[in-house]
Order: C-alpha cells, then structure tokens, then sequence
C-alpha cells in the first residue's frame, strides 16, 4: 500500500497531477527492479473513495490525473508493476458524487481492481443483509462486476471480521460473514488475484484477530475449516 506521497508533508492532488512527484517515483521503479521485486502489485492510494485518507478523491480529476502520473513514473523504470485502484466497501465519501468510480483512472492504467471490506457499516448477519451490502454500489460483488467489464482481476487487500469500534455497528465473531467471503471468492475464482485477512488485535482498530489471539473464535474456527489451519 503507497499513498501518492508520505503522510504528513503537505502533498497536494494539484501538485501530484502537475507532475511534481514523477521523479519519486520513477525511483521507486528503478528499487523494484533492483530488488527483484519488477513485477510487484502497488496498492496506490487504497481508500480514496473515504474521508480519513490525505490522498482522497475530493477532487476527481485531479485524482485520476496524479493516480496517471504515478504509473506512467513507475513504469518507465519498472514496467511490470502492478496497480491495484482500491476503494473502501463503507460508503463513498469522496468523490462528492458518491460515486467511486469517477475516480477510476481508465484501464490502461490499471491492472487490479481492489477492495477493502469489513464486517461493519452495515454487518452482515443474515443473507438478505448481505446481499444488499455485497451487491451496494461499493460493495464486494459491485466491484468484481465492475472488473469483470473491465477485463481486470479483483484484489481483496483487507477484509475481516469486527469485534469492536466498527463505528456503531460491528459485526462481531460472525462465523456467516466468513463463509460468504470464501464462497464469493470462490465464485470468482477466474478473476481472483489476491485476498487478505486483516488479522490485527489492535484495539484502536476493529479487533479483528482470528490468531494469536483469537478475538473471534466462531469466526476463526470457520476460516480454519474453510482455508486450513
């Protein structure tokens, strides 16, 4: 994961999509390649479709502009690097369309489609519920629809289970949402690319462990049946 420029430093999308931070990046690409890493998959600016993120798609055509500037750096030293465009599953904020893909930078710049989706805003204990959530406008099934049109793979960078926080609305050890996600990326298993299990204890987050600890033991025994231990 790699925002458009470290946190923290006053970057700006205007300065991004002006060119300002190719040579950071084309740098980058020649790391890569120097650390056989060529072919890597760079989660670029994950997220932007939130609030809480610095690179945030409040300005969509500023966005696409950066996110094209980024690639076109990298790959001019490192031309098998892998783009993920990944949104977040809660709710687009940012662009103010409340449509995420305003920000979509077009295919040529874009190898994987990606998601974060956890078990909150709103969880899903019951079928009905997540259907409606997976097949929402930034939903799980929305974005692998949306890939498939596009001819791209789909990358899962973050999903889990919510045991706390959850902003009101947690999902808890939910044994059912583990199952659904193993069956949808089984469903779309031609057009998986990665998935991930956010497994982090850490509770000023979502408290989300299913190992070392288990914070969702229903949960974590499911993940164990489905995936192995």
């Amino acid at each position: 994961m790699l925002p458009f420029w470290p946190t923290g430093v006053g970057g700006s999308l205007a300065a991004c999509a002006q060119g300002e931070y190719d040579e950071p990046w084309r740098n980058l690409g020649t790391t890569l390649v120097a650390h056989d890493r060529a072919d890597a998959i760079i989660r670029l600016a994950w997220q932007f479709n939130g609030n809480d993120v610095e690179w945030k798609a409040s300005d969509p055509v500023a966005w696409v502009s950066c996110y094209q500037h980024v690639v076109t750096a990298v790959r001019e030293t490192a031309p098998g690097a892998l783009f993920d465009w990944s949104r977040n599953a809660h709710g687009t904020q940012n662009p103010a369309s409340g449509d995420a893909t305003e920000a979509y930078p077009g295919d040529d710049y874009v190898d994987i489609i990606g998601i974060d989706t956890f078990d909150m805003m709103p969880s899903s204990p019951d079928e009905a519920a997540w259907t409606q959530q997976c097949n929402g406008p930034d939903g799980l099934c929305a974005v692998v629809d949306f890939a498939r049109a596009h001819g791209k793979r789909v990358g899962v960078g973050q999903w889990a289970v919510v045991t706390c926080n959850g902003f009101g609305n947690p999902g808890g050890d939910n044994p059912f949402f583990v199952q659904k996600m193993h069956d949808t990326f089984a469903a779309n298993a031609d057009v998986m690319a990665y998935e991930t299990y956010y497994n982090d204890p850490n509770a000023g987050e979502f408290c989300t462990s299913l190992h070392d600890p288990v914070e969702a033991p229903m949960a974590s025994a499911q993940y164990q049946k489905l995936w192995g231990p």
